[in-house]
C-alpha cells in the first residue's frame, strides 16, 4: 500500500526500510514481502520525473569528460531502470576471479553463487539466458550474446502490485538525510520531504539501494553527519574504487558479410551489430581487463573510403577488396568497444563543496583512465584484426588516439552511463565496505546493494548481476531472521 509521508512517524513493527526503488530495492521489497516481512520502501522523488527530485542529483565530475551527473541517472519511483535500453548478460565465471597478478576486481563470491538465481531475475527481467558463447577458429576470439529484456520499467512493472500488497509501504518523496546509530546498530533514518517536514523511521533492518553513486555518497554524509561513529576501517574506502564500462569507437572495419552473425532477436539499439570478445584465456595471456566489440554497420559508401586507405599499406589486398565490394562480398563497420575499467583508488566519489537544499553536500566524482583501460582497447582490437588478416576475411583500422598518434579525445564521455563501485564487496573491512552478503562491516543491521558493491564489472552490462545479488540479499535475510 502506499502512504504519505505524515503517516511514517506512526508506523510500527517495519522489519525492512528499503532506501530507493529501482531494480534493486523494488526487488528486494517484492522477495521480502513474498516471505511474509512487512517492508517499508522508500523514494526520495515521486510517481514520475520532477525537477524538484532530480536537481538533488547535480554533482561536479574532475579528470576525464564525463556526462552531466543530473542526467547520468534517474531520481523517482523506479529509479534508473526508466531509461534502461535493456540489455542483458550475466557476468562471466572468471569475472568473479580476478585479474592479473594482484586479482584486480577480484569478488569474494563466485559465479556458481549468482546462478542459482538468474531464473527468477530472468522471470523479472523478462529474458532468458543469452546464447553460449562460439569460439572462432584459432582460439583467441569468441561470438558472445546478449538477451534483451523488453525493456522491464520496475516502476511501471510493480506499481500496481506494490500498492495493493499488504506486506509493501511505499513512501514516495521521502529524501534520507541522516542514518542515526549507536554501537553497532542503525537506531533509525531521519527523512524530509520537500515541504520542510522532518521524520525519524525505525526499521529492525536497513537496505541503502541508491544506485551506484548515491550509495557512496549518503554513506559518506552520515558518517561525517555522526562524527565518524558510523562506519570503522573501511571509512577510508567508501566512495574508492568506482568504475565505468568505457565505451568508444574505436575504429573501422571491413569484412566478408558471410562472417557477419548479428542476434537472432535485437533490442533496441542492436539490429545489425555483431558482438565479439576474447577467450578468457586471451585475456589471462595478454594481461588485460574484459572488452566487448561491436561491429555497427556502416553506410555502403564506407567501404570505397576504407579500402582505399588500405590501399596505401596492403595495396593487393586493396585491389582484391575493391573488386568484392562491387559484388556486394565485403561490408563496412564502424567498430565500438565496451571494456571493464580498472577499479582504482584514485577515482573516486566524494562530498563536494556545494550542498543541495536538505544540507546534504553534492556529489563530486573522479573518474579518469588509466594505462590498462587503454592497452585493453588496443590489444583487443588488434586481436579482432590478427584474426580478420590470417583468416583474409577482412581487415581493421584502429583510430589514432588508441594507438598512440593522438591525445586521448575529450570532447565526449567514453562511458555507458553505468555506475559501479564505490561500496566494493570484500573478505573483510580492509579491502571493501560490505561482506559477501552485502552487509556493512562494522554495522549489524545495514546492508548496502546495487552495481556500488561489484568490486569489477567486466564487459557485461550491470542490470542481470543486480537483480541477482538483489534475489541472493533477500533469501539471506529472510534466513537469518
Amino acid at each position: 500500500m502506499e502512504i504519505p509521508f505524515s503517516e511514517l512517524a506512526s508506523l510500527e513493527g517495519v522489519d525492512y526500510c528499503i532506501i530507493g526503488s529501482g531494480p534493486a530495492g523494488i526487488t528486494c521489497a517484492r522477495e521480502l514481502a513474498a516471505k511474509n516481512r512487512k517492508v517499508l520502501l522508500l523514494e526520495g522523488g515521486g510517481r514520475e520525473w520532477s525537477e524538484e527530485s532530480q536537481s538533488l542529483y547535480e554533482g561536479e565530475t574532475l579528470g576525464d569528460t564525463y556526462y552531466d551527473l543530473q542526467d547520468a541517472r534517474l531520481r523517482y519511483f523506479g529509479g534508473t531502470s526508466n531509461h534502461w535500453a535493456g540489455w542483458c548478460r550475466p557476468l562471466d565465471a572468471h569475472e568473479f576471479e580476478g585479474k592479473g597478478p594482484t586479482a584486480i576486481g577480484r569478488w569474494p563470491i563466485r559465479r556458481k553463487d549468482l546462478d542459482e538465481y538468474f531464473p527468477r531475475a530472468g522471470e523479472i527481467l523478462e529474458i532468458e539466458l543469452p546464447e553460449p558463447d562460439t569460439v572462432l577458429p584459432g582460439g583467441m576470439l569468441r561470438r558472445i550474446s546478449y538477451s534483451f529484456s523488453p525493456p522491464a520499467r520496475f516502476g511501471e512493472k510493480y506499481q500496481s502490485e506494490i500498492i495493493a500488497s499488504d506486506r509493501i509501504i511505499l513512501a514516495l518523496n521521502c529524501n534520507l538525510t541522516r542514518m542515526n546509530a549507536a554501537g553497532s546498530a542503525i537506531l533509525s533514518i531521519t527523512v524530509q520531504d520537500y515541504g520542510g517536514g522532518s521524520v525519524e523511521v525505525k526499521a529492525r533492518d536497513f537496505i541503502l539501494a541508491c544506485g551506484g553513486i548515491e550509495n557512496s555518497r549518503l554513506l559518506l554524509w552520515s558518517n561525517l553527519a555522526s562524527g565518524g561513529v558510523l562506519l570503522k576501517e573501511q571509512a577510508k574506502l567508501v566512495g574508492r574504487y568506482w568504475f565505468e564500462h568505457h565505451h568508444a569507437e574505436i575504429g573501422d572495419a571491413i569484412v566478408e558479410t558471410g562472417f557477419i552473425q548479428p542476434p537472432d532477436n535485437p533490442g533496441p539499439g542492436a539490429k545489425g551489430i555483431m558482438l565479439l570478445s576474447l577467450t578468457p584465456k586471451m585475456v589471462a595471456e595478454k594481461g588485460i581487463l574484459s572488452c566487448s566489440l561491436r561491429l555497427n554497420p556502416s553506410p555502403r559508401s564506407g567501404v570505397k573510403a576504407l579500402i582505399e586507405d588500405i590501399a596505401c599499406v596492403a595495396p593487393t589486398w586493396a585491389s582484391w577488396a575493391d573488386g568484392e565490394a562491387e559484388k556486394g562480398q565485403l561490408c563496412a563497420h564502424r567498430l565500438k568497444a565496451t571494456a571493464e575499467q580498472e577499479p582504482r583508488f584514485e577515482n573516486r566519489v566524494e562530498l563536494g563543496d556545494a550542498t543541495d537544499r536538505f544540507g546534504i553536500p553534492k556529489v563530486r566524482l573522479h573518474w579518469r583512465h588509466s594505462e590498462l583501460d587503454l592497452r585493453t582497447f588496443r590489444e583487443s582490437a588488434k586481436a579482432l584484426g590478427v584474426y580478420l588478416a590470417v583468416e583474409d576475411i577482412g581487415r581493421v583500422r584502429l583510430l589514432p588516439w588508441l594507438v598512440g598518434e593522438a591525445e586521448y579525445p575529450q570532447e565526449k564521455p567514453h562511458a555507458a552511463y553505468h555506475h559501479m563501485g564505490g561500496t566494493r564487496m570484500a573478505d573483510d573491512a580492509g579491502s571493501g565496505v560490505v561482506d559477501r552478503n552485502c552487509l556493512v562491516f562494522g554495522l549489524s543491521n545495514l546492508h548496502v546493494i546495487g552495481s556500488s558493491v561489484f568490486p569489477g564489472g567486466g564487459h557485461s552490462t550491470p542490470t542481470v548481476t543486480i537483480v541477482q545479488l538483489a534475489l541472493r540479499l533477500s533469501d539471506h535475510l529472510a534466513a537469518r531472521s
